[in-house]
Order: structure tokens, then C-alpha cells, then sequence
């Protein structure tokens, strides 16, 4: 393979094996780049003509997963593309739906991209312009938008618009371009430098009877004859009962407590999923709307949710990003508003997830952060009133998740612009929606890490907004206690209250003067509504399948709370200090015996870091550390 940190992906067109692919390869590869071909066979004119989304998708889809692995393989190199006629349309919709690709430079011949395809609306993810090579006797651009649609004409006409360089070659059919001479004298120097040469100045028309294709566009009368042909096909119907099982088998399966990321998927929610999946990649838009809205959605949504949950820790999350896509583009299509903000919740959870995990590389979490801060845009200007508080929640969620620190250590500094963002958007979700503990919990959530946060950390208007955040917790949460039965409802507002009341009891006792009875009244504190709360998530999942997900999290966090405890006990000279201690190494430990080697370096770090550590004695503070130390 060539020593070089440029890649150059090729992308053939329809009817071919891509044999041009070998020529332009051994002349890039003679320059020093690496070249990568891609390949999804043989791709028929029927297929390329008929307007059905399925074909083209999945050439799609198939074309992204092969530049996902040149990603992968090629990590922290520049990757340009070539791409020739179906080519160039896939990959205009690659640069158009998916949010983490990125390319260097980009080359289209033949193109049959629309000429509306939304460069500016992606220019981020390219280095301008994308260079369009244009002949002006390649009639098959023209001939495919005047036959079929989804398809333009930038081959034969160019794009004539921002971000994109038309390159004019008198005389040029739709092969042209396909040969190492070419390749060498026009597109080395621009995968180079981007230095366009050699265009016409003033390029020829088309042939006549190409420009009346263009006028005349015969596909609307062939649209005609098919609508009417529909129409009048008596036997015509919906046949919803895969969508239907799918749907049925997803909602017995969640109500059952059968679906956990580590255990394999339940025989029968497989079958119905893949039923789902063939039976909506194989019908188009006629047959789709005629579902009931609420069982496309839930179709659409609980697919993309389960692909969620299986993709925690895969940073591209394909298949819930695919779904989540179709959602928000059939809703798009027939236009149901309270549907399409749903959609855009699914696709800003996936967008929630995403901004966990990809904080170390600075150029995707770019990306996440702006494309996700689109979609919490868009969610609230469309959201009805019933459902503002959950965008507004959500948006929060986001934010909250892009100020954490790109280190990975919780315990360093956050970012206050983000965290800002996330205080505001909970607070607007909690007053349009007090009664509910989801609300509640974000919004103790993000002032508890705000107010956490230097310089905060030392502002006593922070201190009061703290105190009143933690008090409508508490209330909160004793109200509901009763019903929060599952992991998902019962761990996030209890641990949050555990913190934020932990929070509360070492600033108030570092802010005082340092009197028994105020210790005392800490202490009191942690007891009353900290100690329980964190107990009873770790109870409720520890014997169970649950605890693999939360074990180290839960006692991390009880071995903090009875920390601080120690510190205040330790104050008063009160004998439950030495136990409390000893629980706190029995939590610590039982963390330390799940964690990576990141969460230890972490936890090693947050000994002295750590407000609920850091105040304890030289000695208990070195037991602490050699628990979490690296063996």
C-alpha cells in the first residue's frame, strides 16, 4: 500500500463493474495516493429508472457501510472521492443524510445529482468546491431526470451554484473522463492543491432534441399513466400485518422485560423486525400512507429505538441513524406535523447518545454538536404545546451531555456555555411541566452540575438555587417513590438526588462556620435523603440482569455520598465515622470490580479531586486509592 495520508474512494455508475476503476487507480497510486474502490455490483437501467426507493437506498447504504470501513481503516487521513453517474447521486445523498461523513475533496462526473442538491446546508463536512466535470454531449444525465425522478441533469448542465466548480468539456460523452490520462492531467492536480484547470470558456449547447428532453419532460406523462393505472386496479390494498405484528410483538416484548442490550434478541422479535424491514424497504410513499399515522410511527420509532440499544457503544450507530431517517422522511413526505416533531425526538436521542461518546475527536463532535443543535432547533419551532416540555427536556439532555469534559473525567471542569444551555431548557421544560418527575429530575440535574462547576462552585446564588432544586426533588421523588418500579424510572431521579443532596451538605458545611451542630445537621441531611435514595437504586437492580449496567456507577457514587459523611462525622469526632468508612470501601470496591481502565484512572484522580473525597484524612484517602489503583 502507498505511504501516503490521503485516500481516494472510487464510486462507479450503473451497468458496469466499475473496470475504469483499475486505469484511475494505477494512476493515482503512481502519484502516492491510496486508492479504495467500492462496489455494489451491477446496477440495471430498470433499477436505475424505476422511482422506487428501496433499489436506490440500499445501493445507499451499501456504498456508506464500504466508506465507513475506509473510515476505519484509514483512521486520521484525508479521504477524497471520485465518484461517476449513479455514482455521483449516492453519493450526493450520503453527503446529505449522513451527518458523520467527511471528505477532502470531491470529484463528480456524469453527474446525475439534482442540481438542487443542498451543498451549502453540507459544506462543512467537504473542502469547497466539489468539482463537477460536465460534457456537453453526455446526453444521460438529461435523459435520466426527463425519464424518471430523483435524478438531475448536473452532468449535462452543470450545478451552477455556491460550493460547486463546473468544469465544461467540449465534445464529452458520459465516459470521457474514465482513463489515466485524464485522471492525471485533470484531477491530480485539483486532489492535490484543488487547483481547477483546463475548462472551456465558453462550452457548447447540447444537442437540440437533449435541451427538449429537458422541456418537454416525458416522465410526468408516464407518472400520469401509472397513477391512473393505479387507480383503477380494483384489487388494490393494504396489507399491514407485518407492520402490525411488529409493532405487537415490540410492545409484548418491552411489557415482558425481555429486551436488555447484553441478551440476545427473542427469536419472535427478530422474525417480526426483519418482516418489518422488508416489508417497508419493498413497498414506496402510495402504500405507505395509507397506514394508520400511529402505527408507522411506532413501526418506525420502536425500530429504531431497539437499534439504538444494541448500538451503545458504536460510534456511528447505523442502523438507528437509518431508521430514525426514514421516520423523519415519511412524516416529511405526508406532512403530519405532531408526527414529524416525534421523528425529530427519535433522531435527538440518537443524537443524545452520540454526544456521550465521541468527545475525543474534536472534528465529530463538531459535527454532533452543530447537526444536533439543528435538530432540538427544529423539534421546538414545530412542537405543539403538549409537546414542548419533552423537546425542551430533550434539548437539555443534549447540551448537558456536550459541556461534559472531552477528557472523560467527570470530575474536571465542565463547559458553563453548554451547561448554561442545558439549566435554561430544563427550566422552560419544568414550568411548562412541574408535575412531571422527568422534568423535575432534569432540572436538579443540570443546575447540580452547574452550580458544580467553577466558579460557580464558590457563588452562594448558586447555593440557594441548589437548595431549592434539591427540596423539589426530594418532594418530587417521595411523591412518586411508590410507582417507580423499573431501572429506567427509578435510578436517575433517585441517584441525582443522592448527588445533588451530597452536593448540598458539603456546601453548606464548607460555607459555615465549622460548628458541631451544623455538621450534625449535614449529616442529618445525607440521611434522610441521599443514603435512601442511592440504596434503593442499587437495591433494585443488584441481583438482577441490570446490574452489569449500573454496578459501578451506583457504588461509585454511594462510596462518595459515605465520604462525605466521614468528613462530617470525623468533624464532630462522632464513632460512626470508622463504619461509615468501612461501607464506603465495600461500595468502592464492589465499583472498582467492574470499571475499565478509564474509570479507574478516573476514580484514582477523583480521590483528591473529589469535594466528598478530598476532605478526609491522608490515611483514609490513600485506602481509597490503592482500591482504585491499576493493578
Amino acid at each position: 500500500m502507498p505511504d501516503s495520508d490521503h485516500v481516494v474512494v472510487l464510486v462507479h455508475g450503473i451497468r458496469d463493474f466499475a473496470y475504469w476503476q483499475v486505469d484511475v487507480r494505477q494512476a493515482l497510486e503512481t502519484r502516492g495516493f491510496i486508492v479504495e474502490m467500492t462496489n455494489y455490483e451491477r446496477f440495471d437501467l430498470l433499477r436505475f429508472l424505476a422511482p422506487v426507493p428501496w433499489f436506490r437506498n440500499a445501493t445507499i447504504e451499501r456504498v456508506w457501510h464500504q466508506i465507513e470501513q475506509v473510515y476505519k481503516i484509514h483512521a486520521g487521513k484525508k479521504v477524497s472521492f471520485i465518484a461517476h453517474s449513479f455514482g455521483t447521486y449516492v453519493m450526493a445523498e450520503i453527503m446529505r443524510r449522513r451527518f458523520n461523513f467527511s471528505a477532502d475533496r470531491i470529484i463528480f462526473c456524469g453527474s446525475v445529482a439534482r442540481y438542487d442538491t443542498p451543498f451549502e446546508q453540507v459544506s462543512e463536512r467537504f473542502v469547497a468546491p466539489l468539482l463537477n466535470e460536465v460534457g456537453t454531449r453526455d446526453i444521460w444525465p438529461a435523459f435520466a431526470q426527463s425519464i424518471t425522478f430523483g435524478y438531475g441533469s448536473a452532468g449535462t448542465y452543470g450545478f451552477k451554484r455556491p460550493y460547486v466548480r463546473d468544469r465544461w468539456h467540449a465534445g464529452a460523452g458520459h465516459g470521457y473522463f474514465l482513463n489515466k490520462d485524464f485522471c492525471e492531467k485533470f484531477w491530480v492536480p485539483f486532489l492535490e492543491t484543488g487547483a481547477v484547470v483546463g475548462s472551456e470558456r465558453d462550452p457548447e449547447l447540447p444537442a437540440w432534441w437533449v435541451r427538449l428532453l429537458y422541456v418537454v419532460q416525458p416522465r410526468f406523462v408516464l407518472l400520469a399513466l401509472l397513477v391512473a393505472s393505479l387507480y383503477f386496479v380494483p384489487w388494490q390494498r393494504l396489507d399491514s400485518r407485518p407492520v402490525e405484528r411488529w409493532v405487537e410483538t415490540a410492545e409484548r416484548a418491552r411489557s415482558n422485560g425481555t429486551i436488555h442490550p447484553s441478551s440476545p434478541l427473542p427469536n419472535d422479535l427478530v422474525q417480526a423486525r426483519s418482516a418489518f424491514e422488508e416489508w417497508w424497504q419493498n413497498t414506496g410513499l402510495v402504500t405507505r400512507r395509507k397506514l394508520d399515522p400511529s402505527l408507522a410511527y411506532k413501526a418506525l420509532s420502536y425500530n429504531s429505538r431497539l437499534y439504538r440499544m444494541f448500538e451503545r457503544q458504536d460510534d456511528l450507530k447505523p442502523g438507528s441513524n437509518y431508521w430514525s431517517e426514514q421516520c423523519l422522511s415519511f412524516f416529511e413526505q405526508v406532512q403530519i406535523a405532531d408526527k414529524i416533531t416525534e421523528c425529530l425526538l427519535d433522531r435527538a436521542a440518537l443524537f443524545l447518545e452520540l454526544s456521550q461518546i465521541q468527545h475525543t475527536n474534536a472534528d465529530n463532535f463538531r459535527r454532533i454538536a452543530e447537526s444536533g443543535d439543528q435538530v432540538m432547533n427544529r423539534a421546538t419551532s414545530l412542537a405543539s404545546d403538549a409537546q414542548k416540555p419533552d423537546v425542551y427536556r430533550m434539548a437539555s439532555r443534549f447540551y448537558y451531555n456536550l459541556a461534559r469534559p472531552r477528557s472523560g473525567m467527570l470530575s474536571s471542569r465542565w463547559d458553563n456555555n453548554y451547561l448554561a444551555l442545558a439549566v435554561e431548557r430544563a427550566k422552560q421544560a419544568y414550568e411548562l411541566d412541574s408535575a412531571n418527575l422527568l422534568n423535575v429530575t432534569q432540572m436538579s440535574r443540570a443546575i447540580q452540575r452547574m452550580a458544580a462547576n467553577p466558579p460557580q462552585d464558590s457563588q452562594a446564588n448558586w447555593t440557594e438555587d441548589l437548595r431549592h432544586a434539591q427540596k423539589l426533588m426530594a418532594a418530587a421523588y417521595r411523591a412518586r417513590l411508590s410507582s417507580l418500579r423499573t431501572p429506567e424510572a427509578l435510578i436517575p431521579p433517585a441517584n441525582i438526588l443522592a448527588v445533588m443532596t451530597m452536593d448540598l451538605a458539603l456546601r453548606d458545611w464548607h460555607t459555615s462556620p465549622k460548628a458541631r451542630a451544623n455538621a450534625e445537621q449535614a449529616v442529618a441531611l445525607l440521611k434522610a435523603d441521599a443514603l435512601p435514595a442511592q440504596t434503593d437504586a442499587w437495591a433494585l437492580v443488584r441481583a438482577t440482569e441490570w446490574a452489569k449496567d449500573f454496578t459501578f456507577d451506583l457504588n461509585y457514587d454511594l462510596a462518595r455520598i459515605r465520604s462525605a459523611a466521614v468528613q462530617l462525622l470525623d468533624a464532630e469526632s462522632n464513632p460512626e465515622a470508622d463504619g461509615m468508612f468501612d461501607d464506603a470501601i465495600v461500595d468502592l470496591t464492589t465499583a472498582a470490580s467492574v470499571a475499565t481502565a478509564t474509570q479507574l484512572r478516573a476514580a484514582f484522580a477523583s480521590v483528591d479531586a473529589e469535594p466528598s473525597f478530598a476532605g478526609l484524612s491522608a490515611l483514609r484517602r490513600a485506602r481509597l486509592k490503592e482500591i482504585v489503583s491499576i493493578k
